[in-house]
């Protein structure tokens, strides 16, 4: 779907500003890494623990006097607010009083419990009532200081019924000014806080409801909902509270009264800590109207239809999903599933993607008698006064207004609110229907309620786009359960909305039911934290401010750039035609191990292989630009050769195929070894001309085997980089998406490959140079032990201690050849390595780990990488009956740190690395880095602006860090311990698929994912998984210990079995996840 050009320069512009002021204000916040005292103190009283329906039943039965129930909430509520501010105005004695009166009449009761329990259920049970209904003799201000004073008369409508229930108010509770934002601050009570830690927020406008029942000050409360005002505060503290099917609840004496359309979108439902609660508090709320609603239908779980919707489609505006979101809705699935024997199916909607705008547009809808809403800036003055939101503002920059931020911004952006627009009604004409169409009356979703768990006060003002994720709930007027799942990483509440068709609200209560059961509902927040994910090993690493600082300025710089680059970008959403032709010689479709054999054995000829590999590289190369320099006709006379010696063999195929086992077979050469008789320039315009006259080892070994070079492929400029562009033979593009990059260093390598232009080639890898590549191009790709393979005679040689780091490798479509290559290659060094020993894959020891930790500097894994990581866990365990475990380091966050720093550490005679100017230059002539970013700009630089950025950070370079040194040793440490001899790692090779062209200017940190196994010398193999969403491949890298690599090349031949390897990216575009696009 296409979006006006505008809409998308408003959309990068908003996020490159927010970008930049969530950056500068996170800078300048202060940071607390132990919080172990910044929550509430543990519940002591067991009252506190006992459900309403529990409570009021022992009040019943005289177990217990609702006066000691009210006292023991009294209590509590007078331990925590003074933490975390929920109650705002009390009516405590009012409350005692009301309670000997329930006492009393219990004990005069004559008709028996259960009359008195269909007549008063909630008797004598303690209720908080949120400042934005009206409760008689209580303030109403929903947080405006001109309305302070401000009490009312009567009681709302849901408040009246529960109150006739038997419901005693404890007090009122804090919110947004006007209800309309989602953190409850206001200049008149002040700013609430989430008990789970008290620097962060509880969501609002029901903020201090959610709160207060979380800090277990309250049971039940009572809330509306007009984009999530329920269920964000819900969720963030850990609570259960349902969105009710609209009109259904009535809305009436409340403030600010619903205006214009505002009054089909608004909800008003319960907020407790136990699910139980749920469905008895909404038969009272809904009064009359509880006929409309299926409350008393039994439900068999069984024989509802459910589906998950992971996200929002990838809107972006909106934030990633949290990983730790992901893993519950996915373990949520599990259970169903196992527990229910039903089959949860995923869905997707692409209308999703504009939640906000659609939630947006419907809210300035007029009435049915075209009025509009009411204007905010009305609403936040004094009657008939309204406000002025820009001299509001600027009294705000001096301290004097009575406004909060977010009010102030609302109001300013009413001001300029622009016409309803046409495309979001049509999204959500379509959804709705959609929607609609797939629920029926017996169908359930399951979808995050917010990309991330509860964020530290005033964060939400710069991530206003994910409450988009709740917000189109209430377009739809469908009804939702808003669950807790246990509790995240940062021992933050997780939770998930559960949603029904409309006027299905007993479907989402009953699976809210089983939820807690099964996830344990609230959790104390007063407890010691835990998560409730498992990790090997966790601590708090402290990071100095000046190294903060320079991690929020870059991301904030980088962050803008990259916003304007993606502005400027032409984007092409049809890219059908955008990717090499399909493989038509079957020729092209069989392994080098095949190959060899056929050829031995005169199947086919030599030269008939080459020249189907010549055929095929004159078609994808002027697509790909992989090779840079062909030696076509030198490479057929050598076939040739290879033929005519076969013809005349007389010793048998069996010591032919020892002597020379990749006899015939094409290969493709990087340009970085030294091929005799061909270039060696690594892109670099000054070295043009420069020609091999030896043979770098494993090239001379590979020749010697009998492979026969076709050419040499593109690197980066001096193979320094993750994008195969130089100014001498320019761009590589990748064959699933020639918009997209290819990876490097050993780009040309792995497009070429991937492409079927060579079945096998070979790589150099000192920071992902093999995998990263590998991956961007779904190949295998093998990163040896260092010091197994020669590195001699290439191009630019090590210097310092990077021939500690740098690793040589074999580069293929298929995980057979890996092995016969890597002995070749090795030559002498292969006794090194167990190369022969065979593998029990039943026998070894697997981890997985999911991603670096949260690096503030590297993006999140995306999740169709985290979904086929997942995959490969689940078959790992269901095909070799073993168990996978999830490990994490917290030393990991720090990878291209560490990557750094060891890049920089002189050699064992003190020497430092050749500085990136000389090899940028001629030969005594290295480059001024300055002058060339000036010739740059007038596009008269010879060098590339990564290049150019390299040699200017070499410039600048900083002592070797002292902490990245700590944080190695210690992750080598543990690295080493936990993999021994038989002990196997998946690890994400990057935190997404294949970048378009440029955009790894923008994120560097993200080769920490692949360096910081050079740094550990660890053995690595990058293995192909199919293709994600956007047709792109999608993988995982293998580690294990130092010399074990037999072990991860034996995984690289299950997962190639399992998940099909290589895929022919000429072929039609489909996804390898299992999931339908309704």
């Amino acid at each position: 779907m296409s979006v006006r050009l505008w809409e998308r320069a408003a959309e990068w512009v908003f996020k490159a500003v927010t970008g930049v002021l969530f950056a500068l204000f996170r800078l300048l916040s202060p940071r607390r890494d132990d919080v172990s005292r910044n929550r509430v103190p543990p519940v002591s009283n067991p009252l506190l623990l006992l459900s309403a329906t529990q409570l009021a039943k022992k009040i019943r039965k005289r177990e217990v006097s609702s006066v000691e129930v009210v006292q023991a909430y009294i209590d509590r509520i007078q331990e925590v607010n003074p933490l975390v501010n929920a109650v705002v105005k009390d009516r405590f004695e009012a409350a005692l009083q009301e309670a000997a009166q329930v006492d009393k009449l219990i004990e005069e009761e004559t008709d028996g419990e259960e009359v008195m329990e269909d007549r008063l259920p909630l008797l004598g049970v303690p209720l908080s009532v949120k400042d934005y209904f009206s409760l008689q003799g209580m303030p109403l201000t929903t947080g405006v200081v001109s309305r302070q004073g401000v009490v009312s008369t009567v009681d709302s409508p849901p408040v009246a019924f529960l109150k006739r229930a038997g419901a005693i108010p404890l007090g009122i509770t804090n919110v947004p000014e006007v209800c309309m934002w989602a953190e409850s601050h206001n200049h008149l009570y002040g700013m609430t806080k989430n008990p789970y830690d008290l620097e962060r927020t509880p969501g609002g406008s029901s903020g201090g409801e959610a709160s207060l029942i979380a800090a277990a000050g309250a049971v039940i409360g009572i809330g509306s909902d007009i984009c999530g005002s329920i269920r964000i505060p819900s969720f963030w503290c850990g609570t259960f509270g349902h969105k009710t099917t609209s009109g259904v609840v009535s809305a009436d004496d409340t403030y600010p009264p619903c205006s214009g359309r505002e009054i089909e979108y608004t909800s008003i439902g319960p907020m407790c800590r136990y699910a139980e609660d749920l469905l008895p508090m909404l038969k009272i709320m809904a009064g009359p109207n509880a006929h409309m609603l299926s409350l008393n239908t039994k439900v068999d779980l069984k024989k509802l239809r459910f589906f998950t919707i992971p996200d929002d489609g990838g809107s972006s505006m909106t934030s990633p999903v949290y990983k730790d979101l992901i893993d519950i809705q996915r373990k949520v699935v599990e259970r169903l599933e196992a527990d229910l024997g039903v089959k949860v199916q995923e869905v997707h909607f692409p209308e999703l993607r504009y939640s906000f705008q659609i939630w947006e547009t419907y809210m300035g809808f007029p009435d049915k008698e075209g009025k509009p809403p009411h204007p905010l800036a009305e609403l936040m003055g004094e009657p008939g006064r309204p406000v002025w939101p820009l001299w509001e503002l600027l009294k705000r920059m001096v301290g004097k207004s009575e406004h909060t931020m977010a009010a102030i911004g609302f109001a300013l952006l009413e001001k300029f609110k622009s016409k309803p627009s046409s495309f979001a009604i049509q999204q959500k004409e379509k959804l709705q229907k959609k929607m609609e169409d797939m629920l029926g009356n017996d169908g359930v979703i399951l979808y995050p309620p917010n990309p991330r768990v509860a964020p530290k006060h005033h964060h939400p003002l710069f991530t206003l786009y994910d409450f988009g994720y709740t917000g189109i709930i209430n377009i739809l007027g469908l009804p939702v359960t808003q669950c807790p799942l246990g509790l995240g990483e940062e021992g933050l509440p997780l939770g998930v909305q559960v949603v029904a068709g409309k006027m299905q609200d007993h479907l989402t209560l009953e699976v809210a039911l089983y939820l807690e059961k099964t996830f344990g509902g609230w959790r104390d927040p007063g407890a010691k934290k835990s998560s409730s994910s498992s990790r090997l090993r966790g601590g708090n690493m402290s990071v100095r401010l000046w190294e903060r600082a320079a991690e929020w300025v870059f991301k904030a710089v980088t962050g803008v750039l990259f916003a304007l680059f993606r502005l400027f970008s032409p984007r092409r959403d049809d890219v059908s035609r955008n990717r090499v032709p399909p493989v038509s010689n079957p020729l092209l479709l069989l392994s080098a191990t095949q190959l060899a054999k056929k050829i031995r054995r005169r199947e086919v000829s030599s030269v008939g292989v080459v020249q189907a590999y010549i055929d095929r590289i004159q078609e994808v190369n002027p697509l790909v630009n992989a090779v840079v320099k062909d030696r076509f006709d030198a490479a057929l006379q050598e076939a040739a050769q290879v033929d005519k010696l076969i013809k005349e063999e007389t010793d048998g195929e069996e010591v032919l195929e020892d002597r020379l086992p990749l006899l015939g077979v094409p290969l493709s050469v990087k340009d970085y070894f030294s091929l005799q008789g061909m270039p060696l320039t690594t892109g670099v315009v000054s070295r043009q001309g420069v020609v091999s006259a030896v043979d770098s080892p494993p090239v001379a070994f590979l020749k010697r085997a009998g492979a026969i070079p076709l050419g040499v492929t593109n690197v980066p400029e001096l193979c320094m980089w993750a994008e195969s562009h130089n100014h001498l033979y320019g761009m590589t593009k990748n064959p699933y998406d020639l918009e997209r990059t290819p990876g490097g260093s050993s780009g040309g390598e792995a497009c070429l490959i991937a492409a079927a232009g060579a079945v096998i080639g070979m790589g150099s890898d000192i920071g992902g140079s093999i995998r990263i590549p590998s991956f961007c191009c779904g190949t295998f790709g093998h990163k040896t032990t260092p010091g197994v393979v020669s590195s001699d005679n290439t191009y630019p040689p090590c210097s310092g201690r990077r021939r500690e780091y740098n690793s040589i490798g074999p580069i293929c479509r298929y995980a057979e050849d890996l092995l016969p290559m890597l002995k070749i290659m090795a030559g002498p060094n292969a006794h090194m390595l167990s190369l022969n020993t065979k593998v029990d894959l039943k026998k070894l020891r697997f981890f997985t780990i999911p991603d670096d930790g949260g690096s503030s500097m590297t993006s999140p894994i995306s999740k169709d990488l985290i979904d086929i990581q997942r995959k490969v866990v689940e078959r790992l365990e269901a095909d070799l009956g073993v168990k996978v475990q999830e490990v994490r380091f917290p030393e990991l966050r720090y990878s291209f740190k560490i990557w750094e720093t060891y890049m920089g550490l002189p050699d064992t005679e003190g020497k430092p690395p050749q500085p990136f100017v000389e090899l940028m230059g001629e030969a005594g002539h290295p480059v001024w880095p300055l002058w060339e970013l000036l010739k740059w700009m007038l596009g008269k630089s010879e060098h590339t602006m990564t290049a150019i950025g390299m040699a200017l950070l070499d410039q600048f370079r900083s002592k070797p860090s002292s902490f990245a040194i700590q944080q190695k040793e210690n992750l080598q440490r543990e690295m080493e311990d936990m993999l021994g001899n038989d002990g196997v790692i998946l690890y994400p090779p990057h935190p997404g698929v294949a970048p378009k062209h440029h955009h790894l200017l923008f994120r560097v940190y993200d080769i920490g994912y692949t360096g910081i196994i050079n740094i550990l010398g660890l053995p690595v193999t990058q293995c192909p998984l199919g293709l994600g969403e956007e047709g792109l491949p999608l993988g995982v890298q293998v580690v294990a210990g130092k010399m074990q690599d037999h072990l991860t090349l034996e995984v690289a031949l299950y997962l190639e079995k399992t998940f099909g390897g290589w895929r022919d990216p000429g072929v039609k575009r489909t996804s390898d996840r299992s999931s339908s696009n309704l």
